[in-house]
């Protein structure tokens, strides 16, 4: 009997910001943007924190 192989599925990626501070690691890469991603609180938009949600899309 042939082992079961997994199909492939599709990952999207959808970046977004949250309100406050999540993590170091995510601070980290809101200081590597540095373009404006997700403002800072100097804009008058609060400290916000750049963040991916991963969606699997059904087959």
């Amino acid at each position: 009997m042939a082992p079961a192989t997994a199909s492939p599925a599709t990952v999207v990626l959808i970046p977004f910001c949250v309100p406050g501070h999540l993590t170091p690691m995510l601070e980290v890469g809101k200081r590597m943007l540095r373009v404006g991603f997700c403002g800072n609180a100097d804009d008058g938009r609060g400290a916000m924190s750049p963040t991916v949600l991963l969606a699997q899309l059904p087959e």
